[in-house]
């Protein structure tokens, strides 16, 4: 996620720079049913917290509880129900130039990074999903 304002915020969901070939316990987002089926998700959006108004979407696939796949489709967020800012990554660097900031107990002034900032929070989206293809359940054992 990166702030680029107060409220604005671009993010991303188990996807991009977040999926590290090596490290394959993070991607893709993995949510659990009661019943035990599996969503897993990745994708990526824009969120304006002040006005709780979000733009997102991405892929899904819907896995039964013994790991088949019932569905594949995409998703789309229709609301931003709450937003929890964590504030700025430790050591965050802006990721575009530079501004000039403000003088430092009257010493020269300092080049300080502007841009997005990496940031983290938990976003509680209402999402629609569109499925694209439905696959039969395979049975496992006769």
């Amino acid at each position: 996620m990166t702030q680029n304002n107060d409220s604005n915020f671009l993010f991303v969901l188990a996807s991009g720079f977040l999926c590290d070939p090596g490290e394959a316990s993070t991607c893709p987002a993995t949510a659990k049913s009661n019943q035990g089926d599996s969503y897993e998700m990745s994708g990526a959006g824009t969120l304006e917290a002040q006005s709780k108004s979000v733009r997102a979407a991405g892929t899904y696939t819907h896995r039964s509880p013994s790991g088949n796949v019932l569905e594949t489709g995409v998703w789309l967020a229709g609301e931003l129900l709450s937003f929890n800012s964590y504030g700025a990554a430790p050591n965050a660097v802006p990721r575009q130039g530079w501004a000039t900031g403000p003088a430092l107990f009257a010493l020269k002034r300092l080049p300080m990074p502007s841009g997005p900032v990496p940031t983290g929070g938990l976003a509680v989206l209402r999402i629609r999903l569109l499925p694209l293809q439905a696959y039969p359940e395979t049975p496992c054992c006769k």
